[in-house]
């Protein structure tokens, strides 16, 4: 009987330090990711950027669908079935430390990866190059965060593990003791708790997710597309009625006007600014948490409103903006910004219209 006691709980004291090491070993690849990450480059040529995609082409061919398997062959080691409604199994000693090892060595080198692929600088000057879209796309996704998080998920999940089988030898050892069970239990939960945030921090890359998942993205890109010509409109408007020589003005306001409509031509600028901001930090957030794109309703009330305060504002500089003819050297120089006020406000109806018909062709 002593024997019987012993070579378990043996085996399982090689293992569980096995484990151990392992974890202590990924808390170094988390040390050294943060201290990469305070090392910026400062200078990227062009190969650096075609460099980056190849990298990320080999992220996307294989390494990180292989960690998630390798996440999934750890979790079933151990004696997790992927269900809770389905008993964990005893654990399969014999090849946990092989499928851990892997484990490790394989998030080493996904992170070693996404490490020479995240962007911690400006890039190039050619940024509208069609095949720098997608590095500049990780950057805005802070890897940073999401290589420790990385990280963060394998250790936890090689902890539960760890902790998994610590019970079960107990268990083993002590059958009748109803305790035993329940404990065993609920470190299978635990496990599987931590295998399937593992699964989701690797799947939150959108490299190995499903069609749905980049489907969301794709639409969310293609929305974000449509709101550029309103910010460009929304630039020129602000430009045009801020940017000219505080020595040498070309328009003054008629004295006649009233504080309330004064107050108003103060504000209009900012507020048409501020909603955009909060409108980008919606398609940003909808983005990094592939969510669905908010309802067309929830995007259209905002944009009525940016609309009715633009054409306000534009309403009010027509009427009291006053030209300085003895500066400027154009006497139609108020006809001519009329006609320009008149053909912005048509643009932006027919980009915000624009817009609308994206998201509707989306949401049906």
């Amino acid at each position: 009987m002593a024997d019987s006691e012993v070579g378990p709980a043996t085996e399982t004291g090689v293992v569980v330090m096995g484990l151990d090491d392992l974890i202590r070993a990924n808390d170094g690849i988390r040390d050294q990711i943060s201290l990469a990450h305070e090392e910026q480059e400062n200078h990227l040529t062009m190969d650096d950027m075609k460099e980056k995609i190849k990298l990320l082409d080999i992220l996307r061919s294989g390494f990180l669908a292989s960690l998630h398997s390798q996440a999934t062959s750890f979790a079933a080691s151990i004696g997790y079935r992927g269900s809770r409604h389905r008993p964990p199994q005893s654990p399969d000693l014999g090849s946990i430390l092989k499928i851990a090892s892997n484990l490790h060595k394989l998030l080493n080198v996904v992170a070693r990866l996404i490490e020479k692929v995240a962007l911690e600088s400006p890039l190039p000057a050619h940024t509208d190059d069609q095949h720098l879209k997608i590095c500049k796309r990780f950057r805005i996704l802070r890897l940073g965060a999401s290589r420790t998080r990385l990280v963060d998920g394998a250790c936890n999940l090689l902890m539960s593990g760890a902790y998994h089988i610590k019970l079960w030898a107990i268990a083993e050892l002590n059958q009748r003791n109803p305790m035993s069970t329940v404990n065993l239990c609920h470190a299978g939960t635990k496990a599987r708790i931590a295998a399937r945030e593992c699964h989701d921090l690797i799947d939150s890359w959108h490299l190995v997710a499903g069609a749905d998942d980049g489907r969301r993205r794709e639409d969310i890109a293609q929305v974000a597309n449509s709101t550029i010509p309103l910010i460009k409109l929304a630039r020129i408007f602000l430009y045009k009625i801020s940017g000219s020589p505080i020595n040498n003005p070309l328009f003054t306001l008629d004295e006649a006007i009233n504080t309330e409509n004064l107050e108003l031509l103060l504000q209009g600028p900012i507020t048409i600014s501020n909603r955009l901001n909060q409108f980008a930090g919606i398609l940003w957030q909808s983005y990094r948490q592939n969510e669905r794109i908010p309802d067309r309703e929830q995007i259209r009330i905002p944009f009525e409103g940016i609309t009715k305060t633009l054409e306000s504002t534009l309403l009010l500089l027509a009427y009291y903006l006053i030209p300085l003819p003895q500066l400027n050297k154009d006497p139609q120089s108020e006809t001519v910004f009329k006609i320009w006020s008149l053909d912005l406000q048509g643009s932006w109806v027919k980009a915000k219209d624009n817009l609308l018909d994206v998201l509707l062709n989306l949401q049906t």
